[in-house]
């Protein structure tokens, strides 16, 4: 199957659209509002949505179905309009300015002092935490820049943000609020109890006041010890706690809070960072200045149920570096075991809000988050192999060195697990590793309900990375993985460079990142070690050679072996030939002088000894008087029946220029098109070809569909669109056993054939989309 990029159609008219478009523009009240800007301007790559997936909390709604609901009596709403700006909920949606990180979704919780933000997840649209299943999020989030570093004086942001389970009966609109309805900022984070009232003993009052039926896990920025200010308002939670912090409890459990009295007898609570039955959840941030250290850091949260009314919540604090996506020695995890009663949940119910909470008091900061996977969304695993085909050996621990010259192979498998969204648009990009030159490449769907055959990835991505130097690989997977199709594997194959020093060359880890509409995830490479060869082999006939079936010729084989010593010592050289197939394994040494004086050889593999599908190994060794120089081996697969390949195919292919969009038409073909079969099986052989393509989108703006469809036109005049169903439109049976090139596009006419049905009403501009070309032989 190929996959032809860049199918473009340029649609014009006689007149001149205008957009008025306004910039993202932040109003800035003070310097840290600076720290806001880059902030977004460096934004990790994450992804992207608008407000459908999470649910910005309405404040005003929150109180008022909080009197409803709890202890609030005879609360007028209109009392609090003497402070407006405490029913505000401050989190909005930004999008990331980092070219690297486009399509990027920032989540803004805060950015100035004494604002409460809060976003849920949206249970209308699929988002929701299931308990009773396996659960993964992960996300980068940011505190901002502590303009102090001094870390025993007042530090100049706060107060943090929290990651919230959640069955509140206020739902989407969940916030913990006074007895006067006012959602709690600054030490609350906008979960825990607000302690404002110093005459106030009772720590029911606290667990009431907090998000109901939750668990929260604190990220802390401000930590109260600095000032010992205990006088009742709401700063005194991080009592004796010196650092900015990670913590978990229950905010509406009253043993979170524990009541304390200062000297004035002023009431005031400590709030308890350490869950019950749990042993060290506190995690103290002592490194420099904490949290807020003007870096993105990523959380990976994992849940995994123990039993019905248990489960454990691990989550990992750095855990992968901003710059490479490289895993990080994570410094801060802990997995807590959560009793899942303290949710509330009744008729068996399983799915619970989650979210973020953050506030600020009389210091700021910019609490922001982008999501990489939502738990109940998509989830993905991908694990990398390497393999050294010049031995058939997989690099791993146990085999981490290779030969200079030797043929090496990436694999990665993606295996999609669920849930409710498909695993669809799916950019994989990988670093290349110093010291390795890759030349093709595969994509297989072996669950793919319509096509289980490898697709070659475009030959012209490996000729841009050799012309133009890239160091990286990027390509775009022509299929989603769902339910119907959960696995993909891509195979990268190459050669690594010859060492013709005394040192082995490095091959270092590399990171390959797959990013698609609903899940960002990875993989990292195995690094291994090139070994120096004063021999080097290689290849010059082809690795895939075809034997004609009728043929009873032998089969003739060339190579080139290379000397990095000195004199000029061929004749000397013995070659080691090893076949594997279905007889077993043949190893043969060929005598002396048949190396000749530029190194070349070839030889000759009897009839009689291949059967249908066989492995030839090659390599030449040389005793040089010291030791026996071995050289790289190399391989060829010997098959008998002949290949079933596309030959050439046009990678660019156009449509004419439409005149006037909103007018209904059928555009024909223009420029050069082509699609060719190699078939070099034996008489009877058949195949066909399919076509699909998922559509056209607008250039300018990556997200405008054309209003209309690619489809084929069949000689009769039936015409099938390849939009939703890949249609079959070529086939041919070979008549005899000679090899044979057919280019199915020089079947068609001008009216025939691939063509493009534009609808009207249609922004003018130029579209480009994909079309699949899929070769098969199976009925």
């Amino acid at each position: 199957m190929l996959h032809l990029k860049f199918l473009k159609i340029l649609l014009s008219n006689c007149f001149i659209i205008f957009l008025l478009c306004s910039n993202y523009n932040t109003v800035i009240a003070e310097e840290k509002n600076d720290n806001l800007e880059k902030a977004i301007q460096t934004a990790p790559r994450g992804l992207n949505w608008n407000n459908d997936a999470f649910t910005i909390a309405d404040f005003h709604q929150a109180s008022e179905q909080r009197k409803k609901n709890h202890s609030i009596q005879n609360f007028d709403i209109t009392k609090v309009i003497d402070d407006p700006g405490r029913l505000i909920n401050h989190s909005k949606i930004v999008q990331s300015k980092n070219p690297k990180s486009p399509n990027t979704s920032i989540i803004q919780l805060t950015d100035a002092t004494h604002q409460t933000g809060a976003v849920w997840s949206n249970m209308s649209k699929l988002n929701y935490f299931d308990i009773s299943h396996e659960q993964t999020a992960s996300m980068w989030i940011y505190f901002g820049k502590n303009y102090n570093t001094n870390t025993t004086v007042s530090p100049l942001v706060g107060d943090g943000m929290a990651f919230v389970l959640q069955n509140d009966p206020n739902g989407v609109n969940s916030i913990a609020l006074s007895d006067k309805g006012i959602p709690a900022d600054g030490q609350s984070l906008g979960v825990w109890g607000p302690d404002w009232d110093i005459s106030n003993d009772d720590k029911n009052k606290l667990s009431g006041d907090a998000i109901q039926n939750s668990w929260a896990l604190e990220f802390d920025t401000y930590s109260d010890h600095y000032f010992n200010n205990l006088t009742g308002k709401g700063t005194a939670f991080d009592t004796g706690i010196s650092t900015h912090h990670i913590a978990a409890n229950y905010p509406a459990n009253p043993k979170t809070y524990i009541h304390q009295q200062n000297t004035q007898k002023q009431n005031y609570f400590i709030l308890s960072h350490i869950m019950p039955n749990d042993k060290d959840g506190l995690k103290k941030i002592n490194s420099g200045i904490g949290l807020v250290d003007n870096k993105w850091h990523h959380i990976t949260i994992t849940w995994k149920p123990i039993n019905e009314t248990k489960g454990t919540l691990t989550y990992a604090y750095d855990d992968k570096d901003v710059k490479s996506g490289f895993p990080l020695s994570t410094i801060y995890t802990y997995s807590y075991t959560i009793d899942t009663n303290y949710f509330g949940l009744k008729d068996n119910k399983k799915n619970i809000y989650w979210g973020f909470t953050g506030s600020t008091g009389d210091n700021s900061e910019n609490n922001l988050i982008i999501f990489e996977s939502l738990p109940s969304f998509a989830d993905a695993k991908v694990k990398s192999s390497i393999y050294d085909d010049s031995r058939n050996l997989e690099v791993n621990d146990s085999h981490k060195t290779v030969d200079s010259n030797s043929e090496i192979r990436y694999t990665f498998s993606l295996n999609y697990k669920g849930w409710n969204k498909d695993w669809d648009k799916v950019t994989s990009t990988m670093k290349i590793p110093d010291n390795i030159e890759f030349d093709s490449g595969s994509i297989t769907y072996p669950d793919s309900q319509d096509d289980k055959s490898a697709q070659p990835i475009p030959k012209d991505i490996f000729d841009n990375i050799k012309n133009n130097k890239l160091h990286e690989l990027k390509y775009d997977l022509p299929e989603k993985l769902s339910s119907t199709s959960r696995t993909a594997q891509i195979e990268l194959r190459g050669r690594v460079n010859v060492a013709t020093g005394s040192t082995n060359l490095k091959v270092p880890s590399v990171h390959a990142s797959f990013e698609g509409d609903t899940l960002i995830t990875g993989a990292d490479t195995q690094s291994f070690e090139i070994i120096p060869k004063k021999l080097t082999l290689n290849r010059i006939s082809d690795k895939y050679i075809t034997v004609n079936p009728a043929s009873n010729d032998d089969i003739k084989i060339e190579e080139q072996v290379n000397y990095n010593g000195f004199g000029n010592k061929y004749s000397d050289m013995e070659i080691h030939q090893i076949l594997k197939n279905d007889n077993g394994t043949e190893e043969k040494t060929i005598p002396r002088g048949k190396i000749g004086s530029d190194g070349k050889f070839s030889l000759t593999i009897n009839r009689s000894s291949i059967k249908e599908l066989n492995t030839l190994y090659l390599y030449v060794t040389y005793n040089d008087g010291q030791s026996i120089l071995e050289s790289n081996h190399i391989s060829h697969i010997i098959s008998i029946g002949g290949l079933l390949t596309f030959g050439d195919v046009q990678q660019n292919v156009t449509f004419k220029t439409i005149s006037n969009s909103n007018i209904s038409q059928v555009v024909s073909r223009t420029g050069p098109w082509q699609v060719t079969v190699n078939d070099s099986r034996k008489k009877g052989s058949h195949w066909y070809v399919k076509a699909s393509s998922k559509g056209l989108i607008l250039n300018s703006d990556k997200k405008t569909k054309l209003n209309g469809n690619l489809f084929f036109r069949h000689p009769n005049g039936k015409d099938e669109d390849i939009k939703t169903t890949p249609v079959q439109i070529a086939s041919h049976i070979k008549e005899s056993d000679e090899s044979d090139s057919t280019d199915i596009v020089k079947t068609w006419n001008s009216n025939d054939g691939v063509l493009l049905f534009n609808d009207k009403e249609n922004t003018n501009g130029i579209y480009s989309g994909d079309i699949i070309w899929s070769l098969l032989d199976t009925p």
